[in-house]
């Protein structure tokens, strides 16, 4: 059957009130067809991998990413089978979401470190650089948006658009 995305702003009845929607993410995630007894064999392999990176992420810097991108394979891979073994979803769906407020938080705080070498330090760029250059040691990976925001900045960095918007 056809997936249908539908936009109500269920505050705005009967319609007639313009208004919109910014930043949409829309993430198309295949999911994997193996077998019931595989899918939960491999997921509950990805979910005692997933408490090791957690347990491990003050070692390494991208423990706390590989955490939760670990237990979001398990919670795919259990989503994608009947009778899926409830406490083993239940497991890796909950720790996913746990660990995104901590994730997006991480993000936050280099992103504030990022804006304050800017904002007091702007000529220091062997400095911004480095902050710039530490994100995708923490996010490896596409899934999470600072991926992506830290290489958007080190590109405006190297064609030189924090000096042009800060004169500006």
């Amino acid at each position: 059957e056809e997936n249908q995305l539908v936009l109500d702003n269920i505050n705005n009845p009967p319609q007639t009130d313009a208004w919109k929607i910014l930043n949409v993410w829309i993430e198309i995630i295949p999911v994997p067809e193996i077998d019931a007894t595989e899918a939960a064999r491999r997921a509950k392999a990805d979910i005692d991998a997933a408490f090791l990176y957690y347990e491990r992420k003050s070692i390494d810097s991208e423990n706390l990413f590989k955490s939760w991108k670990t237990y979001r394979s398990a919670w795919l891979q259990l989503e994608s089978i009947d009778n899926a073994p409830p406490e083993l979803l239940q497991l890796a769906r909950s720790r996913m979401r746990e660990l995104r407020p901590e994730l997006d938080q991480l993000c936050n705080n280099m992103l504030v470190k990022y804006k304050s070498a800017v904002t007091l330090k702007p000529d220091d760029l062997l400095l911004i650089r480095g902050i710039l250059s530490d994100i995708p040691r923490y996010f490896p990976a596409r899934e999470h948006r600072c991926y992506y925001i830290g290489r958007n900045l080190l590109r405006e960095l190297d064609q030189g658009g924090i000096r042009q918007r800060r004169n500006q």
